[in-house]
């Protein structure tokens, strides 16, 4: 039960810290070179993390996939509409989930989120005492 409750603070404190406005930074490691990254300013001095690119043709549910990161004993992955609203969200030990499931990939027909134009997603990497270690920027997720 312990667990549990720990994993959901966890989670919720991402969920807050990744719906910050993205504030506007002067410091040149806070902001992307493109402008299909985003960083937020409040992430300017955590450690990045690595997003695997999503294959091309990978469909509605890709997999979201990224490097591991030393001592993390946790992931939050959250994918963001265009508008920049928290869409879907997951917690795990792994470095790698399938959108939309816990274990596996969900059939193309089963109800459940899916991704669309304009959508980011987000990796947070957490240590065991719930620490955040590491943040990615906001990468394109488009189908």
């Amino acid at each position: 039960m312990t667990r549990i409750v720990r994993g959901i603070v966890v989670l919720v404190a991402a969920l807050t810290v990744l719906a910050q406005p993205l504030l506007p930074s002067t410091s040149a490691q806070a902001q992307s070179t493109t402008s299909t990254t985003v960083r937020p300013a409040l992430l300017a001095d955590v450690p990045g993390i690595a997003l695997q690119p999503i294959a091309s043709g990978s469909g509605t549910r890709p997999t979201l996939s990224w490097s591991a990161v030393p001592g993390a004993a946790s992931y939050a992955v959250t994918v963001y509409t265009a508008s920049g609203t928290a869409y879907w969200a997951w917690l795990g030990a792994e470095t790698s989930v399938d959108l939309g499931a816990d274990a596996g990939q969900l059939p193309a027909t089963a109800p459940g989120p899916v991704i669309a134009t304009g959508m980011t997603w987000q990796v947070l990497a957490y240590g065991p005492d719930a620490g955040l270690l590491a943040a990615s920027d906001r990468q394109p997720c488009s189908p």
